[in-house]
């Protein structure tokens, strides 16, 4: 059987003795479109192929009968050629054959060698610089977690990107972001106070909680616990404050006065007043009775006063005789024979039509 490698020595070998117009012309891999000459020699399927005549070719030379004949055919165990192809995606690349089986190549990992990875290859892509060597690097970090021990510790905080904030003591100024992990004692002041490490209580001050700062509530509302058991304060209606309640006439001092009728059958009789009476209290102080206006004065039904009317006649007295009663007024007069007259007239007539 021929092998690949014989059949390329032997093309080597006879090139020299067939070149020429009688020879042959090896031109490689056959390729569909190619111009190809007469004697010209092209492999294909690890055969070697002659061409017949002058002209460009689809068809694969050993179906193509007709522009190609068979020159040194190839053989089939381990010898002849095959035709590889390469497939890559993002995890792994697949080599294809032509006469054998598929391989797939994985990606390399810490422990076996393999394919490099796209992050990998980014990561590559991305270093820059010249390196020169093995690099020393003990004269920069003598301990990683010991910035003393650094030869230039200022340098190292500013590589770090810490600043000034490894040597600052006591009271930090500036600005800083992150989780406190560290032994840091914060002390909290004002209407609220606590001190301590990481996590620690916060008393809110006695009587520093104003009436702004709670949640806001509806008009016509208010605090009560309404839901049973300890919690929370809520906020409910003053609706639902009455219903909670349950109050009764006696819970007000109303006895048994359970509505409006029987309230002002309590207080105003049944008895309905006419113009002119009065509503007076009985003497146990229970229940008002409608009573008429008597003795010196009247009542109208608009409310006014009049007072009743005596004996005397209104009138003008020369040195006049008067009676005047208990109560101030002038039940008696008549003329007189002595005195001007004059303060009697006006005295007369002031109690007579003044009121008294």
């Amino acid at each position: 059987m021929t092998t690949q490698v014989e059949l390329n020595n032997l093309v080597a070998l006879l090139e020299p003795i067939l070149r020429g117009p009688a020879g042959v012309n090896p031109t490689g891999a056959w390729a569909a479109g190619t111009q190809y000459y007469v004697h010209d020699l092209a492999r294909y399927s690890g055969s070697e192929y002659l061409r017949l005549i002058e002209g460009t070719t689809a068809a694969a030379p050993d179906v193509d009968t007709t522009n190609w004949q068979l020159f040194v055919a190839g053989g089939s165990g381990g010898g002849g050629a095959t035709n590889l192809g390469y497939t890559a995606s993002a995890t792994d690349g697949t080599v294809t054959s032509d006469t054998g089986t598929d391989a797939t190549l994985p990606l390399g990992t810490g422990t076996n060698a393999g394919l490099l990875a796209p992050a990998q290859f980014t990561k590559l892509s991305n270093l820059s610089g010249t390196n020169t060597g093995d690099q020393d690097l003990s004269a920069l970090a003598v301990k990683a977690n010991n910035l003393s021990d650094l030869t230039s510790a200022s340098a190292a905080r500013t590589n770090l990107g810490l600043g000034t904030l490894a040597t600052q003591s006591g009271t930090f100024s500036g600005t800083s972001s992150g989780t406190n992990t560290g032994d840091q004692t914060i002390t909290l002041t004002g209407d609220v106070t606590g001190s301590g490490t990481g996590s620690f209580a916060a008393t809110i001050a006695n009587g520093v909680v104003t009436l702004a700062k709670l949640a806001n509530m509806a008009t016509g509302s208010l605090f009560y616990r309404k839901t049973a058991g300890s919690g929370v304060p809520e906020v409910n209606t003053l609706a639902t404050l009455k219903t909670d309640l349950a109050l009764t006439s006696s819970d007000v001092g109303l006895g048994n006065v359970t509505n409006n009728a029987q309230t002002q059958a309590a207080i105003v009789p049944n008895t309905v007043p006419t113009a002119g009476q009065l509503l007076v209290g009985n003497a146990g102080g229970t229940a008002y009775a409608p009573v008429s206006a008597s003795g010196d004065v009247a009542v109208s039904s608009t409310g006014a006063h009049t007072l009743a009317n005596t004996a005397v006649t209104p009138a003008s007295y020369t040195s006049a005789n008067i009676t005047v009663d208990s109560k101030g007024r002038i039940t008696a007069a008549s003329n007189g024979t002595g005195g001007t007259g004059s303060p009697v007239t006006q005295l007369l007539a002031t109690a007579q039509f003044g009121g008294l």
